[in-house]
């Protein structure tokens, strides 16, 4: 654990700049991210303006989500303290100021990426793009920012796990968070070295996230139809945190109805596979073919789209019709050179106009 990488002298004043681990992890995060979106694009209908501009957008929101999920699940934490002499928890309003302190950790993942989602779906309909093709896009760029973002997690020494004896286990040192856990819970003394040595769960899941950008990586090249990607996000992540969470020791309360079954995360991890799974098979079924490459870089075929398709495809001219980005008014498509697909196009892989 290293919550403070280094500091920064200013000189002349006798002050520094902290730079701490969280907060460097996250914008790596950031511009990794950006960076394998921007190389998803090219040649594509998305500009490289589209993926700049949502990304700062995205960004601001995720953070924003993902810390009001977090306070909001530690809610007591940030709204009261125990008064000794009432002798029951009192309103305290000036720990309001810790709920900006996200470089203390804090950030709920599942929040974030809700919050991500609503500005996706905004963002893309005011700029006339495909929806679902631009979730596609952006699918593994989440994996990959969430793969640096656990290393934060790691370094900032939340998120940890339950005690263990495997032989990768590790022990975090004193004033972090595993530390006042298990000093509060009477398994260590207060001159302990260090706490019980303990699953490195922001590791499993930050490995985890690295191999799942690798997959959607390939998944986004040879995708067959819309959704495909972003279902496969669903599908193979949602278990993953499922099983992390049983080793997590950090978790807070669950949902009021069902507390002490599952965690809150583990809830939206079953929504999220059942969700996925719905997705895929959906978006199978309709059979939208996604054509938003350049020159050899789409799936084959004559071109024809079905619902919710990004783009007509040529019929042989190896390129995108990207149409009017002023047309239309939903923002699910692009219309072709002659006004979209035309009628009498055959329908591929089952699918329908």
């Amino acid at each position: 654990m290293r919550s403070r990488l280094l500091e920064i002298p200013i000189p002349f004043i006798g002050a520094s700049i902290p730079i701490f681990s969280y907060g460097l992890m996250i914008m790596i995060a950031y511009l990794t991210g950006t960076w394998s979106a921007l190389r998803r694009a090219r040649g594509s209908i998305f500009s490289r303006d589209d993926i700049l501009d949502y990304s700062l957008y995205a960004v601001l929101a995720g953070v924003a989500g993902a810390r009001l999920a977090h306070v909001a699940m530690f809610r007591d934490a940030f709204f009261y303290r125990y008064d000794p002499r009432l002798g029951e928890d009192v309103f305290d309003a000036s720990r309001l100021w810790d709920i900006p302190k996200i470089w203390e950790g804090g950030l709920v993942f599942y929040g974030g990426l809700i919050a991500a989602i609503a500005v996706l779906v905004v963002f893309a309909r005011r700029r006339k793009l495909p929806v679902i093709g631009f979730c596609d896009l952006c699918a593994p760029t989440v994996a990959l920012g969430l793969a640096f973002g656990r290393i934060g997690c790691f370094l900032n020494g939340c998120c940890f796990g339950k005690p263990s004896d495997l032989p990768w286990a590790v022990s975090f040192p004193p004033g972090s968070p595993a530390f006042f856990q298990h000093l509060h819970e009477g398994l260590i003394p207060a001159a302990a070295e260090g706490s019980l040595h303990i699953h490195p769960t922001q590791l499993y899941e930050s490995l985890g996230a690295f191999l799942l950008w690798l997959v959607l990586e390939a998944t986004y090249r040879r995708r067959r139809f819309d959704g495909q990607t972003t279902a496969m996000f669903f599908l193979l992540y949602a278990p993953g945190r499922f099983l992390v969470e049983l080793m997590r020791d950090d978790v807070g309360p669950g949902l009021p109805a069902l507390n002490g079954w599952m965690t809150t995360a583990q809830y939206v991890s079953v929504l999220l596979a059942a969700a996925g799974a719905a997705s895929y098979l959906y978006f199978r079924r309709a059979g939208a073919h996604v054509f938003v490459a350049g020159a050899g870089g789409g799936p084959s075929g004559t071109g024809n789209v079905g619902p919710g398709a990004d783009a007509h495809r040529s019929e042989g001219a190896g390129r995108v019709i990207e149409g009017d980005r002023a047309g239309g008014s939903s923002g699910d498509g692009y219309r072709g050179a002659g006004g979209g697909p035309a009628d009498d196009e055959p329908a591929q892989d089952g699918g329908k106009k």
